[in-house]
């Protein structure tokens, strides 16, 4: 047999044959209209993502753009007459708190802190809400007058022509403080705040009182050490060790300045310098005094964590119980919790 009619080199070209008839059977055009009816549809989806991506980027510089910034950067809400059709600005914090100026004031944001800001009332009417948490600390400026927030709610309205700052309590309270004022006051009351001099009323002026043939030498002015001046003497002394003087200065502050926030303090302080001294029962009464006198202050949780600690130590154990029970209560999550819970459950 000759190698050209080799039975596998038949095969071969039998094989070879079936696939050009194939390929010659194949649509061309068709081909090629599938092929650019898959890249139109590949170009369509790529489109489609890349709108859906500028669609996302677009929201998210709005919403960081429109999310109240936690900075010193100060703020500015004027609502004067002019503005037709809007009755108040509210500005909204991420705590929780609020202010709402109403139609006509003008205030300015100076500072925002974590738990607090510093808002200044230059005239008309703020709604303040404040939420309370530990170290909250919220002032408004208006003129002289300076009102503390801890967690409140009130309206304040400065008349800068007639100098008088009207403080009206809806929740919780607040500490005013001015040249002449260093004031509590607590909801729900409204008290108008004034250190200008009344004005002459008019009329029949009194005579003058005659001469004397010696004129009396003038009075001398009667300075009152303001509470926080006090207690930074009394803070000095007890970090140099003088006890005997930061208990008489802690003292001093509490009685002349009774509704400062500086007096919640001295009575933790006074507390503090009992214990370490010995004196439990004297400790015991102070912790209980902030807890009772100024519960809304910062000191008020650790005062109830360590009376306590002191009955449980003084082995008052019903006592101790009571006072566990009452401060996970009030501070599940408090620095205390562990000890509390260990108190309530011992047999």
């Amino acid at each position: 047999m000759s190698s050209l009619h080799h039975p596998s080199l038949e095969k071969i070209g039998v094989r070879a044959a079936t696939t050009l008839d194939v390929a010659s059977e194949i649509d061309t055009d068709a081909l090629l209209a599938g092929i650019a009816r898959k890249k139109k549809r590949l170009r369509t989806k790529q489109t489609l993502v890349a709108t859906m991506a500028s669609a996302l980027l677009v929201f998210l510089v709005a919403f960081f753009a429109l999310r109240p910034a936690r900075e010193t950067t100060p703020a500015f809400a004027t609502l004067g007459p002019k503005s037709a059709g809007v009755s108040e600005v509210p500005l909204a914090f991420e705590d929780g708190s609020n202010v709402v100026v109403k139609q006509g004031a003008t205030a300015q944001l100076r500072e925002v802190r974590p738990h607090g800001a510093t808002l200044a009332l230059d005239r008309g009417t703020v709604d303040v809400h404040v939420v309370h948490f530990e170290d909250t600390r919220w002032d408004v400026l208006a003129g002289p007058f300076d009102v503390k927030v801890t967690g409140t709610r009130f309206d304040a309205t400065w008349d800068p022509e007639a100098k008088k700052l009207t403080v009206a309590m809806k929740e919780g309270s607040v500490q005013v403080s001015g040249p002449c004022v260093d004031e509590r006051l607590v909801a729900p009351n409204a008290k108008t705040f004034s250190c200008e001099a009344p004005p002459r009323t008019s009329g029949h002026e009194p005579d003058a009182p005659a001469p004397s043939a010696e004129p009396a030498p003038p009075a001398k002015p009667v300075v009152v050490e303001s509470a926080a001046s006090l207690f930074a003497r009394a803070d000095r002394a007890r970090l140099a060790g003088d006890r005997a003087e930061a208990q008489k200065l802690y003292l001093l502050v509490r009685d002349r300045h009774p509704r400062a926030p500086e007096a919640a303090k001295a009575a933790f302080l006074l507390g503090r310098l009992a214990e370490s001294s010995g004196a439990t029962d004297d400790a015991a009464r102070w912790y209980s005094t902030v807890t009772r006198e100024s519960p809304e202050s910062p000191y008020a949780q650790d005062a109830l964590g360590r009376s306590m600690e002191l009955a449980q130590k003084r082995g008052e154990a019903t006592r101790a119980r009571a006072l566990a029970d009452e401060y996970l209560k009030k501070h599940p999550g408090g620095p205390h919790r562990a000890y509390a819970t260990s108190i309530l459950e011992a047999p």
